[in-house]
């Protein structure tokens, strides 16, 4: 899992099955779309993976869309944050993994 910062404010990331499966979902993507993400994906995508690291953690705490907005309103550099942190994630779904391997948590 990883931490990204907005203004100031560390969030856990996670790009869960689940997190990718509703971020697809709301956003009318498909796994061969993903390559086509614009300001409206980034953020939905970023409240599943954040609501999935949270979840990862045993927090009960959620984030809307409109909560992440606000804290990109603020720090727009957070856009870049998210926009990695959806690419490392993806990066490490699709990473070959030896016979026997599974993912790092």
């Amino acid at each position: 899992m990883r931490t990204i910062t907005i203004n100031g404010k560390k969030l856990p990331f996670r790009l869960s099955y689940r997190a990718l499966k509703g971020a697809l979902r709301t956003t009318g993507l498909t796994m061969q779309g993903l390559e086509n993400l614009d300001l409206e994906h980034i953020g939905k995508f970023a409240v599943e993976a954040i609501n999935a690291g949270y979840q990862f953690e045993k927090k009960d705490t959620t984030v809307t869309l409109e909560q992440v907005e606000d804290l990109l309103d603020e720090d727009f550099s957070g856009l870049s944050a998210i926009s990695e942190a959806i690419g490392a994630e993806m990066e490490a779904i699709n990473a070959p993994k030896e016979e026997g391997e599974t993912e790092k948590k």
